[in-house]
């Protein structure tokens, strides 16, 4: 639910922003009045709700904790590589997202050489939308494998992208930035399954 939550957020304020611009619809109040609408209703919808009584004993709770005869500082060093590992996939996944969030529209705009604001926002769109998918199916698979695979194919679409963008290939661009799309995904989703112990 987060992923389809944050993929829709992030693929549908780009184009509301690129609409707003385009058709000289208060671009720079449209999107931030739709924001605070929205999120006006969202917290009156989470008061309105029922919600579950609270339980007893938390699942965290230190007396569901497997015995540990070896104290705590041989555990913390079992699971310093996995959690620096998946640390350091989510601070990748998350940077190129970033990035791409940011930069992507006048990125493809100084290649296509458009002032289109719609054009730049289907780049983060499918960005989004491609990364969304892919955490979906990720979901289903070893998250270790997601996340390595994943940050390997994050920090290729990098290279070609800067590449791209560099000899001036737009398509070489657009089709990195989808790879990169498909990488931030994986990387993320096998991140998050990594280090949930």
């Amino acid at each position: 639910m987060a992923s389809v939550a944050f993929t829709a957020g992030a693929s549908l304020g780009p184009i509301i922003s690129a609409a707003a611009l385009q058709l000289g619809w208060w671009p720079t109040r449209l999107p931030f009045a739709l924001l605070a609408g929205l999120s006006l209703v969202t917290a009156l919808t989470l008061v309105a709700l029922p919600w579950p009584a609270a339980a007893r004993e938390p699942a965290t709770s230190v007396a569901n904790w497997p015995e540990r005869p070896d104290g705590v500082l041989p555990t913390l060093h079992a699971i310093r590589v996995p959690f620096v590992a998946a640390a350091t996939a989510l601070i990748l996944a998350w940077s190129i997202g970033s990035t791409f969030m940011a930069l992507g529209p006048t990125f493809t705009a100084r290649l296509f050489d458009l002032n289109d604001p719609a054009v730049g926002a289907f780049t983060v769109v499918g960005f989004q939308l491609v990364a969304g998918i892919v955490q979906f199916i990720c979901r289903q698979r070893d998250p270790a494998t997601c996340m390595i695979r994943g940050a390997v194919l994050v920090v290729a679409a990098l290279l070609a992208c800067t590449f791209g963008a560099w000899v001036g290939l737009p398509l070489l661009f657009v089709g990195s930035v989808l790879a990169a799309g498909i990488g931030y995904g994986a990387a993320f989703v096998g991140a998050a399954g990594t280090g949930t112990w």
